[in-house]
């Protein structure tokens, strides 16, 4: 049921996740994948819907700015665990000696090597992560108490 005010082509988010991706699987290479990509996709969908001219409708409200940004807390808050599996399947696969480097397909070395190089970037991207986290930690707390004075609010959105 959608609620008052919602559009109605809006359905329950668990819903359409559970469709095409449902949290217990089954998990695919091609599920898994197109996942992922959909992240930047529903990001650049956010950004355009949140440029100066859509904003003003998008983002009408305090409270709008606020469940954003929770939300995308919540989707950085993802992050270390999944860097952290990359980093493992990374590991294991190098360990086993099942990589090999596109500039070398027939050394293993150089696909070990280039196995090491990969782990060692994904251990540095943790640090901003956990920064990013933080910040936008300290954005949610703050916006959290931020209201629209309702004399801002004017049919299509604030001025």
């Amino acid at each position: 049921m959608t609620a008052p005010g919602r559009d109605p082509r809006m359905t329950d988010l668990e819903a359409v996740l559970a469709e095409y991706w449902p949290y217990d699987g089954p998990h695919t290479r091609e599920t898994v994948r197109t996942a992922a990509e959909m992240v930047p996709a529903l990001l650049r969908y956010i950004t355009n819907g949140t440029d100066p001219v859509n904003g003003r409708v998008t983002l009408e409200t305090a409270g709008d700015v606020h469940r954003t940004v929770t939300a995308l807390h919540k989707t950085v808050g993802y992050l270390p665990q999944l860097l952290a599996q990359l980093e493992r399947r990374v590991s294991d696969l190098a360990a086993r000696g099942l990589l090999r480097d596109e500039r070398d397909p027939v050394e293993t070395y150089l696909g070990r090597e280039t196995a090491r190089d990969v782990v060692a970037a994904l251990g540095e991207v943790l640090p901003a992560v956990n920064f990013l986290s933080a910040r936008l930690a300290d954005v949610q707390r703050h916006s959290t108490h931020l209201g629209t004075a309702a004399s801002s609010l004017v049919e299509g959105g604030p001025r």
